[in-house]
């Protein structure tokens, strides 16, 4: 059997991501593997029609890009706190 040497793990806020990230983190323990953890970040402007938003658009962009960012980073805290695998 193979050695996997890192596992993406797709998360986006739900609680079944966040259950495929526990098994997630078991394999990596168990296989001595880096998790990865990744969300998928699209631009309010990338699907709005042309004004939509306003001006605000960009800001309350970055804003859930932010956000987004700070939600992986949680995640990846208490994994590392847990387990202190590479995250």
């Amino acid at each position: 059997m193979s050695s996997l040497n890192a596992i993406v793990v797709p998360l986006d806020g739900s609680h079944f991501a966040e259950q495929a990230l526990d098994a997630a983190t078991q394999l990596a323990r168990s296989d001595g593997a880096t998790l990865r953890l990744v969300m998928i970040h699209e631009p309010l402007t990338a699907w709005s029609s042309a004004g939509e938003y306003g001006d605000g658009s960009t800001a309350l962009s970055d804003l859930t890009r932010e956000q987004d960012l700070a939600y992986l980073e949680q995640a990846a805290d208490q994994v590392r706190n847990a387990t202190h695998l590479e995250v």
